[in-house]
C-alpha cells in the first residue's frame, strides 16, 4: 500500500493510523500473504469480538429496558455479514484491500 492510498483511506475513515504497519496488515487477504502470516485473519478475529461489544454496550445504553432476547436480536440484525458489508462497499474499501489475483478476478 502506497502512501497516498493510506493518506486516501485515513481520509475516509476520519482517523490517523499511528502505526502504519498495523493499518496495511489489516488490510492484506489472506490469499495475498504468499505464506508470512502477515494477513488479516487475526485482526478479523478480533475486530469481530470488538464490534460484538461496542454494539452490545451501545444497546444497552439506547434501550436500558429491554430484555436480553431484545437486546441480541437487535445485535444481530447491526453484526451480521450483509450489515457490515454493506458498510464497508458505502466507504469503498474493497478498493484498499489487497487481494491474491484469484481473489481479484472473483470480486
Amino acid at each position: 500500500m502506497n502512501e497516498s492510498s493510506t493518506a486516501a483511506l485515513e481520509g475516509v475513515l476520519q482517523h490517523a493510523f499511528a502505526d502504519r504497519d498495523f493499518l496495511e496488515t489489516a488490510l492484506v487477504h489472506r490469499s495475498r500473504n504468499a505464506g508470512n502470516g502477515k494477513d488479516n485473519e487475526r485482526l478479523e478475529f478480533l475486530g469481530d469480538a470488538v464490534v460484538g461489544l461496542v454494539i452490545a454496550d451501545l444497546l444497552q445504553r439506547m434501550w436500558p429496558l429491554a430484555d436480553e432476547g431484545q437486546l441480541s436480536r437487535r445485535r444481530a440484525e447491526l453484526v451480521n455479514a450483509g450489515s457490515l458489508a454493506d458498510q464497508a462497499r458505502s466507504i469503498e474499501l474493497g478498493h484498499f484491500l489487497m487481494l491474491g489475483r484469484g481473489e481479484e478476478k472473483t470480486g
